[in-house]
């Protein structure tokens, strides 16, 4: 794997960031991840938004325009000869002293890689209920950025590659997956909880609300029980990579039939190689 590492490609073994890197010292850095399709990193400029406000708030400057941000991860994938791919774009707060400091970070280190696919979307999940809650943020809002809780999330479900584990607030609300945004139909009303809940604003989950209003499919945001969840006519997840995934079964329920998820899926695909389709919807 050639990774890019502040603009340079290196080897995979070559890539090595200074152990005074406040990203590795303090945890200050954030990161996105999403998938290229035929060379084109679908909603590469929601991607951008996020991440680049996520550096505002964390006062570190951001080192790259939306233009710069979309060459990075095509440069790369090129660099790998690959034209379907995962790709991860990481900013660190860069090398400085001990200590937090008050001011701005304004030597921040990029890092980008591409993979190949090792997964794409499952044809189904099943969803199992945490112990763990799942925290708040630490700052106005989620960002790709510490995954403590996710890693106890992981850990609490393990080794269960057709799983995903469901993370309740403290109060006993829906909020989302390890790596996913939970959706829910009932009564004919698609339902996500809402970001009160303390989840990461996913750009899929941006996406899959966009597209359910073109298409005239009512939708609510909300606050929402597992009961709730238990007793919908359908559930799905979703994420950059692996698209929109159905939930086949939480505890007790079953479910075999998923007639939301698989039409807006099959609108979803419409939209991975079209360079405008941010716009278009």
């Amino acid at each position: 794997m050639k990774i890019l590492l502040n603009g340079k490609l290196y080897n995979r073994d070559e890539a090595v960031c200074s152990v005074m890197d406040h990203g590795l010292l303090y945890g200050i850095s954030v990161f996105e991840t999403l998938r290229l399709y035929d060379g084109f990193p679908f909603l590469y400029k929601d991607h951008y938004l996020r991440l680049s406000s996520a550096l505002v708030e964390l006062g570190v400057k951001c080192p790259f325009t939306d233009e710069d941000f979309i060459e990075m991860i095509q440069f790369t994938a090129y660099s790998n000869e690959l034209n379907q791919a995962y790709i991860r774009v990481t900013v660190t707060a860069g090398i400085e002293e001990l200590g937090i400091p008050y001011g701005e970070y304004h030597s921040p280190q990029v890092i980008v890689m591409a993979t190949p696919l090792k997964q794409t979307r499952s044809n189904k999940k099943g969803l199992i209920p945490l112990n763990v809650p799942r925290n708040t943020p630490e700052g106005y809002q989620r960002y790709k950025a510490s995954f403590i809780n996710n890693r106890i999330g992981k850990r609490e479900l393990g080794n269960q590659p057709h799983m995903e584990g469901l993370f309740l607030t403290r109060e006993g609300y829906i909020a989302e997956g390890i790596v996913s945004n939970i959706f829910f139909v009932k009564s004919g009303i698609l339902h996500t909880p809402s970001l009160e809940t303390g989840i990461l604003p996913g750009v899929t989950r941006k996406f899959v609300m966009a597209l359910a209003r073109k298409l005239g499919i009512p939708f609510q945001e909300g606050l929402y029980k597992l009961e709730e969840l238990e007793t919908s006519e359908e559930v799905f997840i979703t994420n950059s990579v692996q698209e929109i995934v159905p939930i086949s079964f939480i505890q007790n329920r079953i479910w075999d039939k998923h007639p939301l998820s698989s039409f807006l899926h099959g609108e979803y695909k419409k939209y991975v190689y079209d360079l405008n389709s941010y716009r278009n919807i």
